[in-house]
Formats: structure tokens, C-alpha cells, sequence
């Protein structure tokens, strides 16, 4: 196929660009960011629109786009290339905004206030809300058109620094605030093994029959019981004191500003799962992805020293 990459150039879609190229695909990625060690790609370093009117009138079998945040991304694909299919990468998130109960319900009237997001998560999500009614207006327009809402990714090369959070605060030994006791469970995917899933799902599924996907790793593990385990791969033993929400919410609401995984909670798979679309078992995320007190920001230092005095006083 000849496959049209915006975004692509770090962590989860660099995978994906690695195994599509190793597959024989012909790829074009556009991106901002300038990249040298991508072999048998063409390459375009600019903004997303700038580099779309570069492509005006070119003609791909499928374009992947991992850059969409609002309404205007998937039209202005529309208008500038052609192409036979378009992916516009979503979130699992996105039904939370009305308390959804599936990763791939379509799009129903939203709650206010939104429960436990902050306004930049918020903010994000409805973005993708309006990304994705785009794409549902491509649909309509007969253009083979879905949305793929993928949940968190871990891997190597993860800017994100999620694990960094829970390494540092490793480190010195100390008891550790686990929200609510770390009961939630969280779907978290092993990078390398999702992007495969999804080369293979656009090269072998009928992606058009649904709107939308979804590419959750099963029912997922506690927070607990994840952190226990990057304890253990790191040599070091933990102490975790529950706390509630509402105790936080009123004593230490920074905290929960910052911990990633406490608002996690579990979706059911859908027929609408890309793993089972391609017969594919998830892998468990598991060892090797942690390292001991990397280099922390002033910020992490900072709020961790205000975890331990919360702890202390309490």
C-alpha cells in the first residue's frame, strides 16, 4: 500500500511506521518534526495543513493520522489528498465524557460537570469528539472513514515519563499515597505489541463495516498490583498507604493532578476490538520497562517531597 503517515516520527507511531516499512509498504510521512535514520520513507518536515498543501492531489491507498486534535483535521485531509481509507487515531477516553460504558459507544450528550477529569483532559477529549464527528461526516459523504481509540501505551522510548512518576518516587524508600488503595484496574498496552495488532488489522480487516475501533489489552490489573510488579523487576520492596479521594481532594489535590493512573478504570472489549479482529492475545504488560529514579524534573522532587510531608502529618 501506498500509506500516508501524519505524525509517526516518536514512540507508539514510530513503531508503527517501523513494522509498515519492514512489511514493504510505501510510505510518506509528514510531520514536524525532521527525522534522519527512517530508511525507504519519504519524508516531509512541516505543520500538519502547510505540509498537507505540499501533497495537494496526491493519491494514497491509506492515510494514518495520529495528529488529529479537533473538527478540521479530517476535512482538511479531505480536501488536500485523495485516499481510499482514513484512520484518525482517538482515544479510549473519549466516552468518559458522558460516563460511557464501552470503549466504542458513539457519541451521546455529554454530563457537566465531567467527574475526575481535569480541563486539559477534558479539553483534549473534545477534541477528539469533534474529530471523530468529522470523520463520521466523511462517512456520510462515502469516504471510507473510522476512528481507532487506543488506551495508555507503554513501551521503550515512552515521552510521556507515566512510569517516571511511579520510579522516582521509588526511590528513597519511603511510604507511598496509592489512591483509594490502587484498586482500579488500569488496560494498559505493550507498545510493540499493539502497533503489530494495528499493521495487521489495516492490512487485513474490512476496516469500514464499524465507525469506530477500539484496541484495548482485555480487562486489565489494580494499580496495586502493577505497581507491586515495577517494584519487584526494580530490585526494591514498597509500602503503599491508601488514601481516599475525598481526602486528597480536600488535603492534597495537587497529587492527583499528577498521578496517572488513579482515574483508570476498566471498559469491556467490544466487537470492535482490533486484537480480536486479527486473532491476535495481548501481550501482558509486563517487566523490563522501568528504571530506577531516573533524572527528575524540579516538579517531581518538589511533589514528592509534599507526599511525604501529607504522609507524615496525617
Amino acid at each position: 500500500m501506498h500509506i500516508l503517515i501524519l505524525g509517526g516520527t516518536r514512540f507508539f507511531g514510530r513503531r508503527v511506521v517501523e513494522i509498515l516499512v519492514a512489511a514493504g509498504h510505501e510510505l510518506t510521512l509528514l510531520s514536524r518534526r525532521s527525522v534522519s535514520d527512517f530508511q525507504m520513507v519519504r519524508h516531509i518536515c512541516a505543520e500538519k495543513l502547510p505540509g498537507l498543501k505540499i501533497l495537494k492531489g496526491s493519491r494514497f491507498d491509506l492515510v494514518l493520522d495520529f495528529i488529529c486534535y479537533d473538527g478540521d483535521g479530517p476535512t482538511e485531509v479531505a480536501e488536500n489528498v485523495f485516499f481510499k481509507r482514513y484512520i484518525m487515531i482517538s482515544s479510549t477516553w473519549v466516552p468518559r465524557l458522558w460516563n460511557g460504558l464501552c470503549a466504542d459507544e458513539l457519541h451521546a450528550e455529554l454530563i457537566s460537570p465531567i467527574s475526575k477529569l481535569t480541563p486539559v483532559t477534558v479539553n483534549y477529549l473534545l477534541g477528539k469528539v469533534s474529530a471523530e464527528k468529522a470523520v463520521v461526516n466523511l462517512r456520510k459523504s462515502g469516504r471510507e472513514a473510522v476512528s481507532l481509540r487506543l488506551p495508555i501505551i507503554l513501551g521503550e522510548g515512552d515521552h510521556t515519563g507515566r512510569l517516571d512518576f511511579y520510579c522516582h518516587r521509588f526511590a528513597d524508600g519511603g511510604p507511598l499515597i496509592a489512591v483509594a488503595g490502587g484498586k482500579n484496574s488500569a488496560q494498559i498496552a505493550v507498545m510493540d505489541d499493539l502497533a503489530k495488532a494495528l499493521v495487521r488489522w489495516v492490512e487485513l480487516v474490512d476496516i469500514n463495516r464499524l465507525p469506530i475501533w477500539e484496541g484495548l489489552p482485555g480487562e486489565g490489573r489494580s494499580v496495586q498490583s502493577i505497581l507491586h510488579q515495577m517494584a519487584s523487576s526494580l530490585g526494591v520492596k514498597i509500602n503503599l498507604i491508601d488514601v481516599s479521594v475525598t481526602e486528597l481532594e480536600i488535603n492534597f489535590p495537587f497529587f492527583l493532578d499528577h498521578e496517572p493512573f488513579w482515574r483508570e478504570s476498566p471498559l469491556p472489549v467490544t466487537e470492535a476490538n482490533i486484537y480480536d479482529a486479527v486473532g491476535l492475545t495481548p501481550a501482558v504488560f509486563g517487566h523490563g520497562l522501568y528504571t530506577l529514579a531516573p533524572n527528575a524534573t524540579s516538579a517531581n522532587v518538589n511533589l514528592r517531597l509534599e507526599e511525604l510531608r501529607f504522609l507524615a502529618n496525617r
